[in-house]
């Protein structure tokens, strides 16, 4: 995949097969051991970004949201990432006020989790953001789930069996 994908622009069977291919990807890649080189990463957390917030399957969303944030979590690391990471949060904070802005939550609930248990220097800064979202009268019932994610442990996402840190 060397391509950024406008998910938008896609025809419906486009947009299905890439909600298919991002399920598949998400089952093989979740348990993948960091020692494992990975090409393209940061392409392949911006394509299930795009997936994540714009898609209406559900189990599509969730599953580009799962991998993003195991991808953070694995392989971007060192204070030369930061841009990425404030990048993914100006990218993600403009998409919020898109009708199916409950995507977007549950994308930025598992960067924040994957931030946190890493101890990444940006933790803080998403943990914030999510604090102010949850004070939103129109963001605060979804983002509840962030902080039951955060306070919570996940057997199949995020954890030591699946190599994050």
């Amino acid at each position: 995949m060397n391509t950024k994908i406008n998910f938008k622009t896609l025809s419906d069977t486009q947009q299905g097969i890439h909600s298919y291919m991002v399920i598949l990807l998400e089952s093989i890649l979740n348990s993948l051991n960091t020692n494992i080189k990975l090409n393209n990463v940061i392409l392949l957390i911006e394509n299930c970004i795009e997936l994540s917030t714009y898609s209406n399957n559900s189990i599509c969303s969730l599953s580009a949201s799962r991998l993003t944030a195991t991808l953070i979590n694995k392989y971007i690391d060192g204070d030369e990432n930061d841009f990425l990471i404030d990048n993914f949060k100006l990218h993600l904070e403009s998409c919020l006020n898109l009708s199916n802005f409950n995507n977007v939550i549950i994308q930025i609930s598992w960067i924040t989790k994957s931030l946190s248990l890493k101890g990444h220097r940006k933790m803080l800064q998403w943990i914030d953001w999510s604090l102010s979202l949850l004070a939103d009268p129109l963001y605060g019932k979804v983002m509840t789930q962030c902080f039951k994610m955060l306070t919570q442990t996940d057997d199949g996402y995020l954890n030591k069996e699946c190599f994050v840190q």
